[in-house]
């Protein structure tokens, strides 16, 4: 027990329990007639991570500027004290009896799932929703087809996406002549200096897996069914840079612009930023979708990439050719084609370089 500024008492009953006794005394015992307020909240592990993040940035930046002499504020203790909340939150899910299959190698949909998932989208009612639920399987596509994180798939625009032809794929007709999806990508989590990477895919044998054919139709409803967007002049390219695939809404299809005023001890000035579709509606579709297909995840944004790494492994396909995108080029051809009709999956990472060995088709 310890006496605070304010003369109130704080006892720690537990590691993550607080008692705070109400009073002004000098001094206290254990039988004392105050009245006690005991905490019921417990501090999760990733909360102490989100405070110790914010003190080292703090603390960063203070010894940058040479105004803090100190030793970094990560010692014993603090170590201590994250072994301590993970030890108690585990021993919490066993009382509790907590899924253990949240996080595990169960904790993803089939690939028989995913055409349930396009017929969810395509199930929507309600004419105002339908783009987002064709936005939202977009989405979900882009994730499991790609393996791209939220922030590769919420800041795409149309510029980033263009086609190629693969003349040595699929059907070999005269006049007809395969191409892949292609997109850009320049920036995110692992990308943040502009390094060049790619993601693509091909025609699906499967139309309701299909990522061409369901960015397809989510761009024919915005622009020939809907109507509410108008559609976009190819005249100068700031008539279609900003563009977003998935876009926030019809109203706004290349984001909201915001300001911001920066206040600092050197000076004042306005920042403009564009507020792109938000990370919250983008998960509240996705589990709406997920509800109405039967999948089950403990996730919803990020559990296509796992899938989709899990479902290729199953498959059949090489270990070499499955890996998550990092920070390095990545190559990631997966999938099986068809010699009937070119309905691969295609995924790739920074360069074209295409490696479909014949064993892999489908007679």
């Amino acid at each position: 027990m310890s006496d605070s500024p304010g003369g109130h008492f704080f006892r720690h009953i537990s590691g993550d329990k607080i008692v705070v006794e109400d009073g002004y005394c000098s001094s206290s015992s254990d039988d004392s007639d105050n009245p006690i307020f005991e905490s019921q909240l417990k501090l999760q592990y990733n909360t102490v991570r989100g405070y110790v993040s914010a003190i080292q940035k703090l603390y960063e930046k203070q010894k940058v500027m040479g105004i803090n002499p100190a030793p970094r504020p990560q010692g014993v203790a603090l170590k201590a004290l994250k072994r301590s909340i993970l030890a108690t939150a585990w021993n919490k899910k066993r009382k509790e009896y907590t899924d253990r299959g949240v996080g595990t190698l169960k904790d993803v949909y089939s690939p028989t799932q995913i055409p349930q998932h396009t017929a969810a989208a395509w199930a929507e009612q309600d004419r105002k929703s339908i783009a987002a639920a064709l936005r939202t399987n977009v989405d979900f596509l882009f994730g499991n087809h790609m393996l791209l994180r939220s922030s590769n798939r919420l800041p795409m625009e149309l510029p980033d996406c263009f086609c190629i032809d693969l003349p040595n794929e699929g059907l070999k007709t005269e006049g007809f002549i395969t191409k892949s999806l292609i997109v850009v990508m320049n920036c995110g989590k692992t990308n943040q200096h502009g390094r060049m990477e790619y993601g693509a895919a091909l025609r699906h044998r499967d139309p309701q897996s299909c990522l061409v054919g369901a960015l397809a139709f989510s761009f024919f409803w915005r622009w020939q069914a809907e109507k509410t967007e108008k559609f976009p002049a190819f005249q100068r390219s700031g008539d279609w840079y900003d563009i977003k695939v998935l876009r926030r809404s019809a109203k706004e299809p290349n984001g909201q612009y915001c300001t911001a005023i920066s206040l600092s001890t050197q000076n004042t000035h306005t920042d403009c930023y564009i507020v792109l579709l938000s990370y919250q509606t983008s998960h509240n579709w996705t589990s709406r979708l997920y509800e109405r297909a039967g999948i089950k995840v403990s996730k919803a944004s990020h559990a296509p990439r796992v899938a989709g790494t899990q479902n290729a492994d199953i498959a059949g396909v090489a270990e070499g050719q499955v890996r998550k995108s990092t920070a390095t080029d990545v190559r990631i051809p997966l999938g099986k084609m068809s010699a009937k009709n070119a309905t691969f999956d295609l995924f790739t990472r920074s360069h074209f370089v295409y490696t479909i060995p014949h064993s892999s088709l489908l007679s």
